[in-house]
């Protein structure tokens, strides 16, 4: 399963982000001054699956909890940015995805996932300079 979710990793994603400015290190994509990307492979019940992990500056997210939507923003409004258990049990969770030997399926899901960070968590990293 991991050589099909590298070889995705390394034939999609990886000249994607290369091509935006980010530097490859095992799993991560690190762009210079202002963040980086981390594709986490799950351990214990989670083994089989994998996310990714956002983090720009000092804030880290996971990539099923970046898109604000009219639900998120109506959270933020009634609860505000300070911790609460009934906002987190209310605000989207963190999204995994299968790994499998099916070399296309694994294509398809790397393919969802690059379109995922391009528009939710690319824009994150322009105008950040964190150095």
């Amino acid at each position: 399963m991991r050589r099909a979710f590298e070889r995705s990793l390394n034939g999609i994603v990886k000249p994607a982000l290369m091509e935006r400015g980010f530097r490859p290190q095992a799993r991560q994509f690190i762009l210079d001054g202002r963040g980086r990307i981390e594709f986490q492979l799950g351990v214990r019940f989670m083994a089989g699956k994998f996310t990714v992990n956002v983090i720009v500056g000092n804030e880290s997210n996971r990539i099923g909890q970046l898109r604000q939507t009219a639900w998120t923003r109506l959270l933020d409004r009634i609860f505000g940015m300070r911790p609460s258990l009934l906002k987190s049990l209310l605000m989207p969770k963190d999204k995994w995805w299968r790994l499998t030997e099916d070399q296309a399926m694994m294509d398809r899901t790397m393919h969802e996932v690059l379109a995922r960070l391009v528009r939710d968590a690319l824009p994150r990293f322009q105008g950040r300079d964190v150095t």
